[in-house]
């Protein structure tokens, strides 16, 4: 995606950062100049394989070939001298398991986030109290997408793959490797793993918990997201269009650079990513993990800041599972009448009345269950109270309402109070939504201007790194803007707290039942 023309970038001393976004599902690739606006956007999208049920797992070679073809589309596009670019950032998907060995090549196929094979041992973990020994020091819980949980599986399982590798990366730490040829991670992703997190620092007390001593060699070096940074390797900056050499720095993990690119820097700022999974986050200013056993706990870039996040399986995901398979009809007369789809289905969410006229939709629609605020790889979506009078534009506004009403559930379990809500992710473009989000939580909820706020986090990390920026404060001062802001209306707010509570006691009436 193309904005300005090349005449209209400004004189190239000024310089500009790219932010490369490793995502699940897409990889984006940013030109940013240093006010933080997005120039030139080019994106592909990558693949998920899926041998066995409830497995998800990604070619590495295929993600690294896509990221370059990204790079070069936005160099070849802008048309602006490599030079000019000062600092490459690299962000990406969180947990998940990417082994090389020692010729630096892939072992096996990455296992991701969303592969659910480890969760007999992860319901395992929760029931014997081996999870509330991990989340003592860590501050996170286990879950089946976790690096941990699935090198407990490859050592069942797959010993031969673990003996072949020289690193246990995630998706980003890939990446940076494949540009720089160092082999490290970040502190915001190794925290959540493997870290006692009040001390920032591997605790060998995790590894002999879960049995996995004789890999603890595996796992990288862990830097501050702002020190993680490396150079452009020869033969990759020929491939991509870039200057050899160019400061590249890999980190904070998606979610947190996420977080840097809507602007939440200061202790109770919230950020909410409403995109393949709901990521709900606070910052704060001491590794705070209150209540026990939910969520993660992660170091965020800035210094002296940490995250607490409750990151949901699936969010925008469950409204297009509805879409696809109980609309066509919708579908076909937004078509007709020449408009937009999605500003069709939320107008026809918004003549239903707030409750849905008595339907609670849980969004759990995700194969592996659900993580946050509980852990059941078990549950499942449902939809409760239907009546014959009820249409499906009753269920669809229910499916709206189930995403929001998680993440209040999510923000009900912070350890402080949230003062606001910045939107990011593809959900965020829905005024409808934002607007819910507001009335459901009953705080300012705030849109920023651009789209790719994680490729936009890394750039700004980035860019810290190499001096373009004085602090993070100074950085996100002069990249980010608000687009709009939605204040919540108390009658709506209240009439949602009663349907919340509802919301709350049939999950919880349901855990026995998925189960079984």
């Amino acid at each position: 995606m193309c904005m300005p023309e090349p005449s209209e970038l400004g004189s190239p001393e000024r310089g500009y950062l790219i932010g490369i976004d490793v995502g699940t599902s897409f990889v984006k690739t940013v030109l940013l100049d240093l006010e933080g606006n997005e120039l030139f956007v080019a994106g592909e999208r990558n693949e998920i394989e899926s041998i066995q049920p409830g497995w998800a797992e990604q070619d590495m070679m295929l993600l690294w070939e896509i990221t370059k073809k990204t790079v070069r589309a936005v160099m070849s596009r802008s048309a602006i001298p490599p030079g000019a670019v000062i600092a490459v950032g690299i962000t990406g998907q969180g947990d998940g398991t990417w082994l090389i060995g020692q010729d630096g090549e892939p072992v096996r196929r990455a296992l991701i986030w969303l592969d659910g094979r480890t969760g007999e041992a992860v319901a395992r973990w929760h029931a014997d109290g081996t999870n509330h020994e991990v989340f003592e020091q860590t501050g996170t819980v286990l879950t089946p997408g976790h690096q941990s949980s699935q090198l407990y599986w490859l050592d069942k399982v797959e010993p031969e793959s673990l003996a072949k590798a020289k690193a246990v990366l995630h998706a980003k730490d890939w990446i940076f490797f494949k540009f720089t040829r160092q082999v490290t991670t970040d502190e915001s992703e190794a925290s959540y793993t493997f870290f006692d997190i009040r001390n920032n620092r591997y605790s060998d007390r995790i590894f002999e918990i879960l049995g996995l001593e004789r890999w603890r060699h595996l796992i990288p070096p862990a830097r501050p997201s702002c020190e993680n940074v490396g150079e452009l390797e020869g033969d990759v900056a020929r491939e991509t269009g870039l200057l050899p050499g160019t400061p590249v720095a890999a980190g904070p993990v998606d979610v947190a650079a996420t977080a840097i690119g809507a602007g939440a820097l200061y202790e109770g700022d919230g950020c909410s990513v409403i995109g393949t999974a709901g990521i709900h986050q606070i910052v704060m200013d001491e590794p705070l993990t209150e209540p026990p056993d939910v969520g993660y706990t992660l170091c965020y870039g800035p210094p002296g800041k940490w995250l607490r996040m409750l990151p949901t399986m699936t969010c925008t995901s469950n409204l297009e599972w509805f879409i696809r398979n109980f609309c066509g009809e919708d579908l076909r007369e937004a078509k007709r009448l020449g408009v937009d789809l999605w500003d069709h289905m939320e107008q026809l969410a918004e003549r239903v009345p707030v409750g849905s006229e008595g339907i609670i939709y849980h969004p759990y629609i995700d194969p592996a269950g659900e993580r946050v605020p509980f852990v059941k790889p078990s549950a499942r979506a449902q939809f409760s109270g239907l009546s014959a009078f009820h249409t499906r534009h009753h269920l669809l506004r229910a499916v709206y309402e189930g995403v929001a009403l998680s993440a209040l559930d999510c923000y009900s379990y912070m350890p402080k109070e949230i003062n606001g809500i910045r939107l990011a992710g593809g959900g965020a473009k829905s005024k409808f939504w934002a607007r819910m989000f507001a009335d459901v939580t009953g705080k300012v909820t705030r849109t920023l201007v651009g789209t790719e706020f994680g490729a936009k986090g890394a750039a700004i990390n980035a860019g810290v790194a190499v001096g373009a920026y004085r602090s993070f404060g100074d950085a996100l001062e002069r990249t980010v803007k608000v687009s709009r802001e939605y204040h919540p209306a108390p009658e709506r707010t209240e009439r949602y707290r009663r349907i919340y509570e509802v919301y709350r006691e049939m999950y919880r009436l349901m855990w026995g039942i998925w189960d079984r």
